[in-house]
C-alpha cells in the first residue's frame, strides 16, 4: 500500500519504498489518476473496540452470551451507527427496515469512520443501557479492561 504525507496543497510519498512505488508506475507529470484516500487505523484502537465489547458482555444482561466483536454487531443494527438500511417487505407483514452492519474491518472502514462509530456506540449505550455513565466514562472503563483480542 502506497502510503503518501499531506502537504500544502498536494500529497508526496511518506517515505523511498513509497518513491520507488511511484517510480515503477511510471506517471508522467499532469498525468490525471485516481485513488482512494483513507487514514490508516490505529491497532490500539481497535483493540479497544472489542475491549467496550468485552465490557458491554460481561456487565449489560442479554450480551453475555457474545464475543466482543458479536456484541459491536449487535449495537450496531440496535442504534443504527455505521449501518447501511433498507426497506424490505415481510410477507403478512408488510415493509420492515432491515439494518446491516457495516464491516469495521482495516480496509473497509477508515479511522475516522471508526472512531466516529466508537463515539456514537458510547453514546447510544449510555442512553439506553447505563444511563447513569457518560459516554466518556464508558469510554475509559472500556480502556481500563484487559486485552481479551
Amino acid at each position: 500500500m502506497l502510503e503518501l504525507i499531506v502537504d500544502k496543497g498536494c500529497l508526496r510519498p511518506a517515505g523511498t519504498r513509497d518513491v520507488d512505488t511511484l517510480r515503477k508506475m511510471q506517471l508522467g507529470l499532469g498525468q490525471i489518476v485516481q485513488a482512494k484516500i483513507h487514514q490508516p487505523r490505529n491497532p490500539r484502537f481497535f483493540r479497544l473496540a472489542h475491549q467496550l465489547g468485552q465490557l458491554v458482555r460481561q456487565n449489560i444482561e442479554g450480551f453475555e452470551l457474545l464475543d466482543g466483536h458479536q456484541v459491536l454487531k449487535r449495537l450496531q443494527i440496535e442504534s443504527g451507527v455505521q449501518c447501511d438500511e433498507m426497506q424490505v417487505r415481510v410477507p403478512g407483514v408488510g415493509p420492515a427496515l432491515v439494518r446491516v452492519p457495516k464491516s469495521i474491518a482495516f480496509d473497509k472502514m477508515d479511522e475516522a469512520e471508526f472512531k466516529d462509530m466508537m463515539r456514537n456506540l458510547s453514546v447510544y449505550i449510555s442512553a439506553e443501557y447505563w444511563e447513569n455513565c457518560s459516554p466518556e466514562q464508558i469510554e475509559q472503563m472500556a480502556g481500563a479492561m484487559p486485552d481479551e483480542t
